[in-house]
């Protein structure tokens, strides 16, 4: 099912934008679910979980089959309805990540696959993610590498998109200084020490560090792209080679007590 939507757009400082994004059931990269909520083997999150950007809300399916209370957030709503037709699923809000609708300490487990590059404001998300979860509890995040050698969300040049090149990317434009890509680029893209400073500043201590390699399911099947994909599996045991994958994927818990930066930002936000 295809979303005759007008493509989610919001205004930043200085003029530029950023976009909305497509749910991973309609990019092909369903299958990435799983292996990022593998990430989590080995730690006990608790019942609990928020999935913020959350789509078709195609997570909370496999969640539930694990027992676990899910609950599913996005300002989409066409997607969401979609969600529930598929799945019958009743936990889903149309909110943004930056004002949620839920009270605090709640949640044992807040994902956000993919959302951070698209939000209008990263800070007053992880703000609000740090509100909603119970004190030493997990948030599991996933971001664009900016150390991937393709940008994969295109770019806005005077009001025109231009999307990937072959099915791939765009070489080289996510290692752009930001101050090149601020005015074209549809998506933020992270390093590790960018996510991790947010992270520590919104009172979150970092547990573990992975990267995502690309599958290129999602991609049209061509001999340049099954070729693609074969040297990919290949060189991606390589620990090294592993630095320059698609995502960034960063476990951590929230502290006890929040940093000053996070307390002083809620004191300048107010209640």
């Amino acid at each position: 099912m295809k979303s005759d939507r007008a493509e989610l757009q919001w205004k930043r400082e200085k003029g530029s934008s950023i976009f909305g994004g497509a749910p991973m059931t309609h990019t092909g990269k369903e299958a990435g679910l799983l292996s990022r909520l593998k990430l989590l083997k080995g730690y006990s999150p608790g019942k609990r979980v928020l999935s913020i950007g959350c789509g078709t809300a195609a997570e909370l399916r496999l969640l539930r089959e694990q027992g676990l209370s899910a609950v599913g957030l996005d300002p989409e709503r066409s997607y969401l309805l979609e969600g529930k037709a598929k799945d019958n699923a009743e936990d889903l809000i149309q909110a943004i990540g930056e004002n949620m609708p839920l009270r605090n300490n709640v949640f044992d487990l807040v994902l956000l696959f993919e959302v951070l590059e698209h939000v209008i404001n990263p800070e007053f998300v992880l703000k609000e993610i740090s509100r909603v979860l119970k004190p030493n509890s997990l948030v599991l995040l996933t971001v664009p590498n900016r150390f991937y050698l393709f940008e994969t969300h295109g770019v806005q040049i005077c009001g025109r998109q231009i999307n990937n090149l072959l099915g791939v990317g765009i070489p080289f434009l996510s290692m752009a200084p930001n101050f090149l890509r601020r005015g074209f680029e549809r998506a933020r893209v992270y390093s590790e020490a960018d996510v991790l400073s947010l992270l520590r500043k919104f009172g979150f201590d970092p547990l573990a560090v992975e990267y995502i390699m690309p599958s290129l399911d999602a991609r049209k099947q061509t001999p340049l792209t099954n070729a693609i994909k074969q040297v990919i599996l290949s060189s991606s045991k390589i620990p090294l080679v592993r630095r320059f994958g698609s995502n960034i994927a960063i476990i951590s818990r929230k502290k006890t007590v929040a940093s000053d930066a996070h307390q002083e930002l809620q004191a300048f936000q107010g209640p």
